[in-house]
């Protein structure tokens, strides 16, 4: 009898065990790859409303060391020590070990790894000058704005995630190469199943794929990489390594923000808020990028913001959970490190002004053919939204 009891105990044990080590496993992983489908399933069973945002905050305000992956790293909550981080990155603090090892079989001279501060500096430069504000306002993208509109109009009703990804698709090619007669293929290159599947030693051929793309494809003046292509070789294996930089922001943008953006939106009360506000809103609430690494050049210590967690925490914004963009009417906080959605400091995301400015058109241009039937309550959102869920009746 007892030695039943004790099986059970183990076994008990063993599945708590497993359960925690799962629940781990789909926190951290939501900070280090884009989530995919299995991702948002598992996450809808084992997390509950807000145990994303809670698991951090936890800990009290200052510097814990946790082991992730095998290092132990410093998790960083303090305002003014993330202001710190981001005012001396890349200078001093360069990126993570976790995000280098993560990201270097896909693109291992893409800006947001490179370690030496003088080639930082170089691709920095290009990548302003490709992703400027002044570009999006330029006469250039006027024509763009109208193929926009015109893909936009392709869909009668929004009603589906496969409705987004074909918006997503087709606006991504656009704004890369001028027009949307381009493979299919190109997205594969943001398709990450996972942490570990990606360090596996398995060969990696984002820039075959990427080279061959750009060889057949033609690339318009009034397109990202026409910009791109007056400056450099966009062939060359460190060009090539920016690209998917471009990519995921765009494509999950337009997938994740702007249906959840257009949901949540319709149940404010308020309709003469600024959309800019909005977007802000949105992505303060729901961030692509969770965290940030940062390695100290000097100490050897690794550092990680956890950015979602921050921009929830109610020591910084009132009622954290709620939707309300009337609070970035304010613009010294959006100035300020209240606004870490597209990073701070020296390398705050250049291309932060052509997301918003095409969020908006596209809100202007969807949101009355836009239909989802789950209900939400706008002063208490849950940490994560499921994209394939977002339109299936719960």
């Amino acid at each position: 009898m007892y030695k039943i009891l004790f099986i059970i105990f183990l076994l008990i044990l063993m599945i708590n065990i497993f359960k925690f080590q799962l629940y781990l496993m789909l926190i951290f992983n939501k900070g280090i790859i884009n989530p995919n489908k299995i991702w948002y399933t598992l996450s809808d069973i084992i997390l509950d409303k807000h145990d994303f945002i809670n698991f951090v905050l936890s800990y009290e305000e200052g510097e814990y060391k946790k082991n992730i992956f095998g290092y132990n790293i410093n998790i960083i909550n303090k305002l003014e020590d993330i202001k710190l981080l981001l005012d001396n990155s890349p200078t001093r603090f360069k990126r993570g070990n976790i995000k280098y090892n993560f990201l270097k079989k896909m693109m291992k001279h893409n800006i947001g790894i490179i370690y030496d501060t003088e080639k930082w500096l170089e691709l920095r430069q290009q990548n302003e000058y490709v992703l400027s504000t002044q570009y999006i306002k330029s006469n250039l993208i006027l024509d763009l704005i109208k193929n926009i509109e015109n893909i936009c109009n392709e869909i009668e009703l929004y009603n589906s995630y496969d409705s987004f990804q074909y918006l997503a698709k087709n606006i991504t090619k656009l704004l890369l190469f001028g027009h949307t007669n381009v493979s299919d293929e190109i997205f594969s290159i943001i398709d990450t199943p996972s942490y570990f599947e990606i360090n596996l030693d398995k060969k990696n051929n984002n820039r075959d794929i990427l080279r061959n793309i750009l060889i057949k494809s033609d690339i318009y003046k009034n397109s990202l990489l026409g910009k791109f292509s007056e400056i450099t070789d966009i062939t060359s294996d460190i060009s090539l390594d920016q690209i998917p930089h471009w990519i995921f922001p765009i494509f999950n943008s337009i997938t994740l923000s702007l249906p959840r953006l257009i949901k949540i939106d319709s149940y404010y009360k308020n309709k003469d808020v600024k959309i800019r506000n909005k977007i802000l809103e949105i992505t303060r609430l729901y961030n692509q990028v969770v965290t940030l690494f940062r390695l100290d050049s000097i100490t050897n210590q690794e550092y990680l913001i956890f950015i979602q967690m921050f921009l929830r925490n109610k020591k910084y914004f009132e009622n954290p959970h709620s939707y309300n963009p009337e609070r970035w009417n304010n613009k010294n906080l959006e100035n300020e490190y209240y606004s870490l959605m597209f990073s701070q400091g020296p390398q705050i995301c250049p291309g932060k002004n052509i997301i918003i400015q095409l969020l908006e058109i596209l809100y202007i241009n969807i949101k009355d053919k836009f239909y989802s039937p789950i209900e939400l309550d706008i002063n208490d959102l849950p940490d994560g939204l499921n994209p394939f869920t977002f339109f299936i009746t719960q």
